[in-house]
This record gives structure tokens, C-alpha cells and sequence, in this order.
């Protein structure tokens, strides 16, 4: 039953997608201009500064570290990116709190709650709706209200998380009360979760963005084998109490890698000409 539309989606692809967007019929030229050339530029940059210097966006720009760089061009300059290796630190806490709900909330839900089997579905399946909401609500937020920075969506993301863990210490058994917690559990745990993954093509150059892009999703594959694996030897050792700590630990650990990386805005001679 999950293969048929796979399959489906996969012909689909091969009928409408193409590597280059130039060869796709779809796209017209401003979007391939916006495709090919995404990141926020130094003109704009410019003009945002220049037109109101007590814009909110100057102080954001201080808090988030904005800076102005040459796009990391080789391999070895993205190996050598401390702001690489956090981001990918900080992917990997993520998703592994993201597999640890996957996996260990339903049985948290029957052994803690002694909640029943539909009453388990139910909740268990709110972080998940809420996963679908952080996502369009985080990227409409990085794009719209922080015009295309990153970093201030994956703060609220990792502050918000720490709050939200550690406050399922404390949740209490009602079916209502668990699984609104759990949705905004999930919306504020998506609302940056992208961006981790996002966060490469503001720092390198578009061919070397796969590179570094790898780097962040291979550090997230290793976060989802690590949390399940460390919340089942913490319940063998303590309690569900300590898994949440955990937790809301690990979220703070994330607050603090991203305190040390940078909003990157790449520099740019000019915006190229259509012409």
C-alpha cells in the first residue's frame, strides 16, 4: 500500500521535474532568477539598513550575528566551518528528539498514562499535526517576517523546545491537556527544524552546498539512531522523569551551538542582470 504511491509520485517526478530549472517548461524567468539566485545580497542588505536604521531588523541582526561572507567555495573550507559542524551538532539534537517521540511516546502514553489503545492513537498522532503546521508556519516566518535569515527561526525553535520537554515532566493524565501539549510540542520543535538543513546555502556556494548539506543530514541520521538508543538505557536506568530532562537538555545544548554560529549573508558584487 505504500509502494502504489510511491510509485505514482515517482512517474510524476519523472515527468515534471528536471535538474536544470531552464529546461523545465514550468518555470518562467523570474523564478529562475529567484531559484538561481536565493540568498539575501549585499544591496539588500543595504537598502534595509540605509531606509530605517531602527528597524527592528538592525537589532535582530545583532542578537542573530549577521555577517557578511565569502561563500565557503571547497571542501575543505566546509570541513574546516565551525558554523557547519554546529549547525550539524545541532541537527543531530533535534532529530533525535524527534525519534524519540516517534518511537517512545505511545509507550510512555500506555505505560505512565495507562492510556487506552485508541486514546493512544489519538495523542500519539499530535506532535505529528503539529509537525505539519511548524513547518509552513517556521518557513513562512524565516521568509516573510525575517526576509530569508534562518537563524532567529531555529532560536525559537531550540528555546521553546527546552521549555516544552522538560514541561512533559510535569504533564498531567488528561487525554485534552496531553495532547495539546504535544502538539505545541511538535509545531515549536518544526518551526525550525528545516532550517538546520536550510542553513548550508547561506554559507557556501551552490556547488558546494550538497557537501555541506550531507554533513547536517548524515549528523540528523546519527541523532535519530542515538535517541532512542540513550532514552531506552536512561528508563533502564531511571524513569521517564529523566527522559524529559534529557530532553530538554539536549534542546539547551542547542541553544548554545547556535549562539556561537553566524546569520550568513553571502557577498555579492551585484544582483546579475536578466539581460
Amino acid at each position: 500500500m505504500f509502494a502504489i504511491p510511491g510509485i505514482f509520485l515517482a512517474v510524476l517526478w519523472w515527468l515534471f521535474v528536471r535538474d536544470n530549472p531552464r529546461d523545465s517548461r514550468h518555470v518562467n524567468e523570474a523564478e529562475i532568477h529567484y531559484i538561481e539566485h536565493p540568498t539575501v545580497t549585499l544591496e539588500d542588505t543595504k537598502k534595509s539598513t540605509s531606509s530605517n536604521a531602527k528597524h527592528p531588523e538592525g537589532v535582530i541582526d545583532k542578537i542573530i550575528r549577521t555577517k557578511l561572507v565569502t561563500p565557503l567555495k571547497s571542501n575543505k573550507e566546509i570541513l574546516k566551518s565551525w558554523n557547519v559542524w554546529a549547525d550539524a551538532a545541532g541537527y543531530f539534537c533535534l532529530v533525535a528528539i524527534t525519534y524519540t517521540i516517534m518511537t517512545w511516546i505511545p509507550t510512555y502514553l500506555v505505560q505512565v498514562k495507562q492510556f487506552a489503545i485508541m486514546k493512544v492513537g489519538l495523542v500519539a498522532s499530535a506532535p505529528w499535526i503539529g509537525a505539519v503546521l511548524g513547518n509552513v508556519i517556521g518557513g513562512t516566518l524565516s521568509d516573510k517576517v525575517f526576509h530569508s535569515r534562518r537563524k532567529p527561526v531555529m532560536l525559537i525553535t531550540a528555546i521553546s523546545t527546552v521549555f516544552l520537554m522538560y514541561s512533559l515532566k510535569y504533564a498531567p493524565n488528561d487525554m485534552t491537556i496531553l495532547g495539546l501539549l504535544l502538539l505545541l510540542a511538535g509545531t515549536f520543535l518544526n518551526l525550525g527544524y528545516s532550517m538546520f538543513l536550510a542553513y548550508p546555502m547561506g554559507i557556501a556556494t551552490k556547488d558546494k552546498v550538497p557537501f555541506a548539506a550531507a554533513i547536517v543530514n548524515t549528523a540528523g541520521s546519527l541523532g535519530g539512531a542515538f535517541g532512542p538508543f540513550a532514552v531506552g538505557l536512561i528508563l533502564d536506568m531511571f524513569g521517564w522523569d529523566h527522559v524529559f530532562t534529557f530532553l530538554a537538555g539536549i534542546s539547551l545544548l542547542v541553544v548554545f551551538l547556535l549562539i556561537t554560529m553566524i546569520e550568513p549573508i553571502q557577498k555579492t558584487d551585484s544582483v546579475p542582470n536578466n539581460n
